[in-house]
């Protein structure tokens, strides 16, 4: 997520803060950017509006259209002699390429798609869930939970609280077992994608490795949690270790109990 993150920001540079823009540049009319003292020239509101919606393209996956786009803007400005333009939209493109070149290239088969693994040991339970898009993993969402319903109800319960306001919702998800209520479930996430949605269980090929990587993730990711489960238990806090000299216990206390008895003294 961090590396995303860190993409989003180079390719698509809208603002992240609320800093107040007094300067404004005589050419385009628009506020003023003042780094180290200088001035640098802004983006007119159309065009920051234009790479907003880049930036929601290419979170949903359609990779292949803002490259299309920022190329032929690129070749538009470099044919007018804008090369400062011309070299900025070079530079998103870099950003998005070098992501690219970081994600893993499962097969041909460019349908955009979710894959949920898991994970448990007694009540633990790490759910894994896989955005692939255009052939490639763009990201790996972890949901940690503890629970002792069964894994069809758990499964639905994760359906429910991540597509609630997902800005995408692919056609196909993919799960190790059908969730609880799965035809309710594919006709509510249907009507919030304004297309048909729908479930499976991979049984072969391409689509049952991508259900084991996603396991995989998930045994991966439970492991290191119950590690710091373990290390939590263990933790002693040096204020317990000193209340433990100061009262004579042979052992730090691992509860403490406070009464308010204000009101026990009468009127």
């Amino acid at each position: 997520m961090r590396r995303l993150l860190d993409v989003l920001y180079r390719a698509f540079p809208i603002r992240n803060c609320y800093i107040q823009l007094n300067e404004i540049d005589e050419i385009t009319n628009q506020p003023m950017v003042l780094k180290n003292g200088l001035g640098i020239r802004t983006i007119t509101e159309d065009e920051y509006q234009e790479m907003v919606v880049d930036m929601i393209a290419f979170l949903k996956g359609e990779t292949k259209a803002v490259e299309k786009k920022l190329s032929s803007q690129m070749n538009y400005y470099s044919s007018e002699l804008m090369y400062e333009d011309s070299a900025r939209i070079r530079d998103q493109l870099k950003a998005i390429n070098s992501f690219k070149i970081g994600q893993r290239k499962l097969e041909a088969d460019f349908s955009n798609r979710d894959v949920i693994g898991f994970q448990n040991k007694d009540k633990h339970f790490v759910v894994v869930i896989l955005r692939i898009r255009e052939g490639r993993i763009l990201s790996r969402e972890k949901i940690s939970l503890d629970s002792d319903e069964s894994l069809d109800k758990i499964l639905r319960t994760i359906v429910i609280n991540f597509y609630m306001n997902a800005a995408y919702i692919p056609n196909k998800i993919y799960f190790p077992e059908f969730p609880e209520e799965t035809k309710e479930l594919e006709s509510w996430l249907s009507t919030k994608a304004g297309r048909k949605v729908t479930f499976h269980v991979p049984q072969r090929a391409v689509k049952l490795q991508e259900l084991k990587l996603a396991n995989r993730n998930a045994k991966l990711l439970l492991n290191e949690w119950l590690l710091n489960i373990e290390k939590r238990k263990d933790y002693i806090p040096k204020l317990l270790n000193e209340l433990k000299d100061i009262l004579n216990l042979t052992k730090p206390p691992r509860l403490i109990e406070a009464f308010d008895i204000s009101h026990l003294g009468g009127t």
